[in-house]
């Protein structure tokens, strides 16, 4: 996990976390308790596994899913990682990253893997450099929307930079503020009134201005999740 350099971090999220028009959140594909003590004294609502859990800022369980997934069968274990990829598995998902795998055999070997998810009814949602499958219902934007609703938010800001932030994204910019991070592996999603973020500071200057300066009341400001997105400004 990459985290914003502390005077950011004071500036835009620790700052606005203490305003108490602003509900601040994080948005991972991380589980709760995993993400919970990754933030140290900052007060937020937490959606873990792709929003299948969620916390409010004092550790209260909003919701969460009613059951666990069962580990990867061994064979399918052992063919994925003889190729070179990692296996995290978590919760309510299993995710197959392939970022520094040999390539070779490896698309055989992910289309066993999402052919035995589909099998098992279980939803699949690929990412940067990882395929997840994961149990079906949650989703970032079903997350975002619910939280919006819980906190009565009048304006929603989002920030993301992967396929699985897109609906969520788009929510945001029908209610908000919706804020593209850059980068050279993802094409923005088609969205009128997205904003680009090309760096750190492009990003705090978003966050500062919509939350730190003006203040709106009950503002959902709500950060992505997702390994190794956001550079150095990302939760997962």
């Amino acid at each position: 996990m990459a985290w914003p350099p502390a005077t950011a971090r004071e500036a835009v999220l620790e700052r606005s976390s203490r305003c108490p028009s602003v509900a601040l959140a994080i948005i991972s594909g991380r589980e709760v308790d995993d993400v919970r003590p990754r933030i140290g004294a900052l007060r937020a609502i937490i959606a873990g596994s792709h929003g299948l859990e969620c916390q409010d800022a004092d550790g209260r369980m909003l919701w969460t899913a009613r059951s666990a997934l069962p580990p990867l069968p061994d064979d399918l274990a052992r063919d994925l990682q003889s190729g070179g990829m990692h296996i995290e598995q978590k919760k309510f998902s299993v995710a197959v990253h392939f970022r520094h795998s040999d390539g070779a055999g490896n698309r055989n070997r992910l289309h066993d893997f999402t052919r035995r998810a589909r099998s098992h009814r279980l939803q699949l949602m690929p990412g940067r450099k990882v395929v997840e499958a994961r149990l079906s219902g949650g989703g970032k934007r079903a997350a975002l929307r619910a939280i919006a609703a819980h906190v009565h938010a009048s304006r929603v800001v989002y920030a993301g930079d992967d396929t699985t932030d897109f609906a969520a994204l788009a929510f945001s910019a029908e209610r908000g503020r919706a804020i593209f991070m850059e980068s050279e592996e993802r094409t923005p999603p088609p969205i009128a009134s997205l904003c680009m973020a090309q760096s750190m500071e492009d990003l705090c200057c978003f966050f500062t201005c919509e939350i730190v300066d003006l203040g709106p009341s009950a503002v959902a400001a709500l950060l992505p999740a997702g390994e190794a997105d956001l550079g150095t400004f990302h939760i997962d």
